[in-house]
C-alpha cells in the first residue's frame, strides 16, 4: 500500500457525510442528484476491472437479496399511485446500495479493513451528533453547516431544533430516526474501544463513544432506548467470556458519565449553545480518564478472578436497577420559570378528587400565583390526540372529577409572572366522591433524572404516539389487503391511508417498517427484507458457532458481537419506528450489511490465514484478487457473480438513464418556454415525473382554451385519476371548464372515495366548485340558470357530497369541518335546492343576497347546531323536521342533511356568535325574526350584540329584532398604502340573550 491510502479514510468519511446530509434533505431534487452520482458510482464499482473480484468474493445469498430488495423497490415506482412520490423514497436506496457496494469493494477483508470502517461510520455519526446539539441553540457549527448546504438545498434551514425540556430533534428534524442513526455510532463505538490496539486508536475511540452517547441520549427516542438496552444485552452475551465484564462496565461507565453531561448540557440548551459543546469535550475528557485509570485496571484484576469477576457484575447490576428505582422515586419541590409549563402525569381511578399544594411564587405580583390544567384522556382521545379538560385555573383551586373511562389524567403546572415553586402536590377526595377515592401525591421533580428523561417517562403507561402507532399499523394492513402480491408501490401508504382510516391523522410512513413493506411492495417486497433479517440472523448464528468452537480464536469472532447488536438493533427499531424510510439511517445500516458479508467470507477467513493486511484498512486490492480466484477455482463461465453483476450493471443503466432524462426533463420545464408538443414529448421522456407535465398540458389546454388539444388533454386527465392532489386541484377545474359534468361528478366521486378522512379534500372540493360557480357574479341569472339545468350535478350533486361528509362524520372518531367559505357556499346550496325556474328571483335572493338563513344551515359535523354559530355561554336548540338516530361511534344524532325548519331556542343567558363570511362588503341585516319570549310573551327587549368585538345596536320591528352590521367583505388592492387584496372577510357577530327568547328564523341578508 502506498502512503496516499492513509489519506482514503478521512476522504471517504467526508464523501459518506456529505451523501448523509443530501439524503437527510427531505428535497426531491437534491435527493435526485445524489441518487444520479450514487448511480454512477455503482457503474464504476461493477464495470471496472478493478472491483469485479467483489462480486466473486462476496455473491452470497445475502448479498443476493440486499439488491433483489433494492431492485424491487424501484420496479414498484412504475406501479405506484404517485410515481414521484414514490422516487422520493427511491432515491434514498440508490444511496444506500451505491454505500453497500463501496464498502464491500473498498473494504480490506481484515479486521484492520473491518475496523476502519467502523471508524469512518462511527466518525460521521458523531459528526453529525455535534451539529444536532449545537443546531438545538443555533450555534455556529450547525449555522456554517447549513449554510454550505444552503448552496445544494434550503431544505435543512430551520430543522434542528430543542423541544424545551423535552428532547433535541436533531440537524435532518426528526428526533427517533434520528435516534437509530446515532446509536449505530454508540454501538460501533463500543466495540472499537474494546478492540483498540493502541492509545492513539483507544482515545479516538472513546472520543467518539462519548460524542455519539450524549448526542443519543439527548434525541430520547424512548423506542431507539429500550432497542438499544436489548442490543447491548446481546453484545455483551455473544462476547467471549474474557471480554463480557470489560464490555459491561465501559457500558456502565459511559451510561453514568453520559447522564450527568446530559443536566450539564440542559443548563442552556436552546439558549445558548457553548455549554452543551463544552459538556461533549469534558464528558469525552472524563470518559478517557475512567476508562484508562478505572475500567482497564479492574477489568485487568477481575480477569483473573473469575469468582470476584462474576460478583462485581452481580454488584453493578444491582447498582443499576437501584439507581434506577431510586430516580423514579427520589422527587422534590418543582422550581419553575416565568410562564414555563412542565406536565406530570397520574393514573386516577374514576372520582373526584380535590389537590392540595403547597407552593410559593417568586414575586408579590398577583399574576405569580402557579396554575394548573388538567385532562383526562380515554383510548379514543389517545388515539386521536384529544383530550377533556377537568380544570384549567389557579393550583390552590384545583378540584376535578376523573370520568370512568379515563387512562391517564395529565396535570400541567404553569408557573407565575415572577416564576414558581411547588414544594408538594397530594390528591384526595374532593366534594361528592365516593369511598373508593384514591388519595396520594403527583411526583413533581425528579432529583436523578435529567429534565428531559423525566418529562419523556410521564405518559408511559398511557401514550399518545404509541397507542396512534397502533392505528398506522391496523391502516396499513387495510391497504395490504387491497394489494397483497405486489402492494401499492414505493409512497401506497401515504398516498392511500386516507381512504381507510376511522379518523384524520397525517403521517407519511407506517412506523413499522414490516406492515410498510407489506403495504407499498406486497408479499414479494416484504419476503426480501424478512429474508435480509433471516440471513442476517443465519450469518451471525454461524459466525456464533464457529467462534465457541474456536473459543473465540477465529478470525471474525472480533466482529461478531457488535454486529448482532447493529442488526438487532436496525430490524428491532424497524417495529416502532420510520427508520427504513430515512436516508441517513439507511446508508449506515446497509455499510453494515456489507461488513457483516464481508467478515462472514472466505476471502476474510483466508486473508486472516494469511496474516495480511493493508495499511489503511481499505482496498486490500490484490488480496481481494487472490482470495477472489482461489474461491471462484474453476467455475463455469455463467457463474452466480457474474451473473449478478450482469443483472447490477442492466439495472443501473436503465435507471440512471430514465434519471438522467428526468433531470433533463425539469431542466427543460423549468425554462418555461415549451410549446404544447413538447410538454406531450416531457410526459413520454419522463417516467416519474410525467404527471406534473400532463398537469401542465391540461391546465395550459384550459386556460387558453385550445380546443385542439382537449382530445390530449383528456387523455391525460383520465390518467391522472389516480393522483388524489391532481384530481383536487386540476382535473376538478378542467372538467368544469371544458363542460364535462358527467365526468366531473366522477372524479369528485373518486376523490372523496380516496380522500374522505382528510379535512382539507373536503374544503378544497367545495372550493374549486365554489370558485367555479362564482355565485358572488354581478350577473348571477346565467349561472342560476345553469345551476336548475343540471340539477342533477350542480345542486344535488354537491348537496350529496355534502351529505357523504356528514356520515363520514358519523361513523369517524373526529369531525371534518368545514371552513367559513364552504358553509356559507353549501348554505346557498341548501337553499336553491327545493327551487326551479320560475322561483327565479327568490334563488337569486339566495344566491346574492343571504350569508345565513337558519332554514337551511349547514351541519356538517352533526351536532344540530349550525356550523357558524358558536354558542359562547347558555344554550341553544335549533328546531329540525327530522331527528334521526343517535350514531353508536359518538352519540351524536344521525347527519339530517337539510333538515333545519329555521327556528332557534336560546335559554336565558345563552351568548351565541355568528360567523359570517362576505365577499361583498356592506350593509347587512342580522334579523331574528318572530321572536318571543322563552313562554310566548312578548319579545324580550334587552338584547345585546357586538361586531368584532365593538358594540352593535339591537333594534326591534313587528317581525322581530335585527341588527344592522357593516361587513368589509373582499378589501381592495391599494398598492400606494402597501395594502394587499382578500379574498373576503370572516367577521364574529355576538348576540346576547340575558332572558332567553325563542323565533321563527334566523337571517344574515344584504
Amino acid at each position: 500500500m502506498t502512503k496516499k491510502l492513509t489519506y482514503l479514510p478521512a476522504v471517504l468519511a467526508v464523501l459518506l457525510a456529505l451523501a448523509t446530509a443530501m439524503m437527510g434533505s427531505f428535497d426531491l431534487m437534491t435527493q435526485k442528484w445524489a441518487a444520479w452520482i450514487g448511480l454512477i458510482a455503482i457503474l464504476v464499482l461493477t464495470i471496472m476491472p478493478r472491483f469485479k473480484n467483489t462480486f466473486k468474493a462476496y455473491t452470497a445469498p445475502l448479498f443476493i437479496v440486499v439488491i433483489g430488495y433494492v431492485i424491487w423497490n424501484g420496479v414498484s415506482i412504475f406501479y405506484a399511485d404517485v410515481p414521484k412520490a414514490a422516487l422520493f423514497e427511491f432515491t434514498k436506496l440508490v444511496g444506500a446500495a451505491a454505500v453497500f457496494l463501496a464498502v464491500l469493494a473498498l473494504t480490506s477483508p481484515t479486521k484492520k479493513g473491518v475496523k476502519t470502517i467502523w471508524f469512518i461510520l462511527s466518525a460521521v455519526t458523531a459528526f453529525f451528533g455535534i451539529l444536532s446539539i449545537d443546531a438545538a441553540s443555533n450555534g455556529p457549527l450547525a449555522s456554517a453547516f447549513k449554510a454550505f448546504m444552503g448552496l445544494f438545498t434550503n431544505s435543512l434551514e430551520y430543522w434542528g431544533v430543542f423541544e424545551n425540556g423535552i428532547r433535541i430533534t436533531g440537524i435532518f428534524g426528526n428526533a427517533n430516526t434520528f435516534a437509530g442513526f446515532m446509536v449505530l455510532g454508540v454501538l460501533l463505538s463500543l466495540a472499537l474501544v474494546i478492540h483498540s490496539e493502541s492509545k492513539k486508536e483507544k482515545t479516538g475511540a472513546l472520543v467518539l463513544l462519548a460524542v455519539n452517547a450524549l448526542s443519543y441520549i439527548l434525541l430520547f427516542s424512548m423506542g431507539s432506548l429500550f432497542m438499544f438496552f436489548l442490543a447491548c444485552i446481546l453484545m455483551i452475551a455473544a462476547s467471549q467470556k474474557g471480554e463480557r465484564l470489560s464490555l459491561f462496565i465501559l457500558m456502565a461507565e459511559t451510561a453514568v458519565i453520559t447522564l450527568i453531561f446530559t443536566g450539564v448540557s440542559l443548563i442552556s440548551l436552546g439558549t445558548s449553545p457553548w455549554i452543551p459543546l463544552l459538556a461533549l469535550v469534558l464528558s469525552s475528557a472524563v470518559l478517557w480518564a475512567a476508562d484508562n485509570f478505572i475500567r482497564q485496571p479492574a477489568a485487568d484484576r477481575l480477569a483473573s478472578h473469575t469468582k470476584t469477576g462474576m460478583i462485581t457484575g452481580i454488584v453493578l447490576i444491582v447498582l443499576l436497577l437501584g439507581y434506577t428505582l431510586a430516580a423514579l422515586n427520589i422527587t422534590g419541590p418543582l422550581t419553575l420559570s416565568q410562564n414555563e409549563t412542565i406536565m406530570r402525569a397520574s393514573y386516577l381511578e374514576a372520582g373526584s378528587y380535590k389537590l392540595s399544594a403547597a407552593a410559593h411564587s417568586g414575586g408579590t405580583d398577583s399574576g405569580s400565583v402557579p396554575t394548573v390544567r388538567i385532562v383526562a384522556q380515554n383510548h379514543t382521545d389517545l388515539k386521536v390526540h384529544s383530550s377533556t379538560e377537568l380544570f384549567n385555573g389557579p393550583l390552590s383551586d384545583a378540584a376535578f372529577t376523573v370520568p370512568k373511562d379515563s387512562e391517564i389524567v395529565k396535570l400541567y403546572f404553569t408557573g407565575g409572572t415572577e416564576g414558581s415553586t411547588i414544594e408538594k402536590v397530594t390528591y384526595g377526595p374532593g366534594d361528592g366522591a365516593t369511598a373508593g377515592t384514591e388519595t396520594g401525591s403527583v411526583k413533581l421533580d425528579y432529583k436523578l433524572l435529567p429534565a428531559i428523561i423525566a418529562n419523556r417517562i410521564q405518559d408511559l403507561g398511557a401514550n399518545e404516539n404509541s397507542v396512534q402507532r397502533m392505528v398506522f399499523f391496523e391502516d396499513g394492513l387495510k391497504l395490504f389487503k387491497q394489494s397483497p402480491i405486489i402492494g401499492h408501490g414505493l409512497s401506497g401508504y401515504e398516498e392511500g391511508v386516507a381512504s381507510v382510516q376511522n379518523f384524520f391523522y397525517e403521517t407519511r410512513y407506517v412506523h413499522n417498517h414490516y406492515i410498510q413493506a407489506l403495504c407499498d411492495l406486497g408479499i414479494i417486497g416484504f419476503a426480501l427484507f424478512i429474508s435480509m433479517l433471516v440471513l442476517s440472523v443465519m450469518s451471525l448464528i454461524k459466525m456464533f458457532r464457529a467462534s465457541r468452537l474456536a473459543e473465540y480464536k477465529n478470525s471474525n469472532a472480533f466482529a461478531l458481537p457488535v454486529m448482532a447488536a447493529c442488526i438487532f438493533q436496525m430490524f428491532g427499531q424497524a417495529v416502532t419506528d420510520l427508520t427504513w424510510s430515512a436516508g441517513p439511517f439507511l446508508l449506515i445500516a446497509f455499510a453494515i450489511m456489507a461488513l457483516l458479508i464481508v467478515v462472514d467470507s472466505e476471502s476474510f477467513k483466508r486473508a486472516a490465514s494469511a496474516d495480511l493486511d493493508g495499511s489503511s484498512g481499505l482496498m486490500g486490492g490484490t488480496v481481494g484478487a487472490q482470495e477472489a480466484a482461489a474461491v471462484s477455482g474453476g467455475r463455469p463461465a455463467f457463474t452466480g457473480d457474474k451473473i449478478s453483476r450482469a443483472g447490477i450493471i442492466a439495472v443501473t443503466l436503465v435507471m440512471t438513464i430514465l434519471l438522467s432524462l428526468n433531470l433533463y426533463a425539469h431542466y427543460k420545464a423549468s425554462t418555461g418556454n415549451c410549446t404544447m408538443d413538447q410538454i406531450a414529448g416531457l410526459t413520454k421522456i419522463d417516467k416519474f415525473e410525467s404527471d406534473d407535465y400532463k398537469v401542465t398540458y391540461i391546465v395550459t389546454a384550459s386556460t387558453y382554451g385550445l380546443q385542439q388539444n382537449f382530445d390530449q388533454a383528456n387523455k391525460y386527465a383520465k390518467e391522472l385519476t389516480n393522483n388524489p392532489d391532481a384530481i383536487l386541484n386540476y382535473l376538478l377545474p378542467y372538467y368544469f371548464n371544458t363542460g364535462q359534468d358527467e365526468l366531473l361528478f366522477q372524479t369528485a366521486s373518486i376523490a372523496v372515495k380516496e380522500g374522505k378522512a382528510n379535512p382539507a379534500m373536503w374544503n378544497q372540493l367545495f372550493h374549486v366548485f365554489d370558485e367555479a360557480i362564482d355565485m358572488n357574479r354581478e350577473d348571477p341569472v346565467p349561472v342560476i340558470l345553469h345551476l336548475f339545468k343540471d340539477k342533477e350535478y350542480y345542486i344535488e350533486g354537491l348537496i350529496g357530497y355534502y351529505k357523504d361528509l356528514q356520515k363520514r362524520n358519523a361513523a369517524y372518531l373526529d369531525d371534518a369541518t368545514l371552513d367559513a367559505r364552504n358553509i356559507t357556499f353549501i348554505g346557498k346550496l341548501l337553499g336553491i335546492e327545493p327551487l326551479g325556474n320560475k322561483d327565479l328571483m327568490q334563488a337569486i335572493d339566495v344566491f346574492s343576497k343571504t350569508l345565513f338563513d337558519s332554514a337551511y344551515s349547514v351541519d356538517a359535523n352533526n351536532d344540530q347546531i349550525p356550523d357558524n354559530i358558536s354558542v359562547l355561554s347558555g344554550s341553544t336548540v335549533w328546531g329540525q323536521t327530522a331527528t334521526g338516530e343517535a350514531s353508536s361511534a359518538k352519540g351524536k344524532k344521525a347527519p339530517l342533511g337539510s333538515g333545519f325548519d329555521g327556528s332557534m331556542t336560546a335559554a336565558a343567558g345563552t351568548s351565541m356568535e355568528l360567523q359570517a363570511y362576505c365577499v361583498k362588503g356592506g350593509e347587512y341585516t342580522v334579523r331574528l325574526a318572530g321572536m318571543t319570549g322563552l313562554d310566548g310573551s312578548a319579545a324580550p327587549r334587552n338584547l345585546t350584540a357586538f361586531v368584532d368585538g365593538q358594540p352593535a345596536a339591537v333594534q326591534y320591528d313587528g317581525e322581530g329584532a335585527f341588527v344592522k352590521v357593516n361587513l368589509k367583505g373582499a378589501t381592495a388592492e391599494d398598492k400606494a398604502k402597501n395594502v394587499e387584496a382578500v379574498p373576503a372577510s370572516t367577521e364574529k357577530i355576538q348576540i346576547n340573550f340575558p332572558t332567553g327568547a325563542q323565533m321563527g328564523k334566523v337571517t344574515l341578508k344584504k
